[in-house]
Formats: structure tokens, C-alpha cells, sequence
């Protein structure tokens, strides 16, 4: 028996200026970039992720989304519930699908 209860990990796709990020200790300008969102994405489903947790790192630091062309091209490629983070200050002019959640 476990002594710790069941979690799901989600990985996130951090995102600025339109690619994939790995910021260090968060800090703005630290960016090592990997490329394509929509092809990070997909390769965390192909590799078994349910959950899918997207960060507007622009959006984040300026408080305005930039990385909504991104977003929609994830949205539409994978099919697992999405989570969305980084300067969300109003509801999404798009619905997300119906396995998408949005959250700020």
C-alpha cells in the first residue's frame, strides 16, 4: 500500500513570442527555446499525458494574451482537456472544445 494518494502529473507548455520556453527560476529574458507549441503539445499526449497545462509567458509578464494563435493551434490538435494560464483578465473570445477547460 502506498503511503501517498493517486496524482496525475500535468506538464505544462510554457509559452513566448510564440515558442516553447523553459524560463530559469522564472525570470524574463532566462528563455531556453524548444520551437513549435503545437508539436510539444503533441508529443506529451503521444507520450501518455491526459492533462495539458499551457502558460502565456507574455501574457503573463504584460498582462495581455499574446500567444492566442498558439493556443487555438493546440486546442485544435490535441484531444485532451487543456488548462490555460498567463494574463487572462477576461473570459476566452473562443470556447474552448468540450474536453478544455479554462483556468486563470
Amino acid at each position: 500500500m502506498s503511503h501517498f494518494p493517486e496524482f496525475e502529473v500535468v506538464p505544462a507548455v510554457d509559452m513566448e513570442g510564440g515558442e516553447v520556453v523553459q524560463l530559469v527560476q522564472g525570470e524574463r529574458g532566462t528563455a531556453t527555446r524548444y520551437g513549435d507549441p503545437v508539436a510539444a503539445a503533441e508529443r506529451w499526449v503521444d507520450e501518455g499525458a491526459e492533462t495539458l497545462h499551457l502558460v502565456d509567458l507574455d501574457g503573463a509578464f504584460d498582462g495581455e494574451r499574446a500567444n492566442a494563435a498558439a493556443v487555438d493551434a493546440i486546442l485544435d490538435a490535441v484531444d485532451v482537456p487543456v488548462q490555460l494560464g498567463g494574463g487572462i483578465r477576461a473570459p476566452p473570445t473562443r470556447s474552448p472544445s468540450s474536453t478544455a477547460a479554462s483556468t486563470a
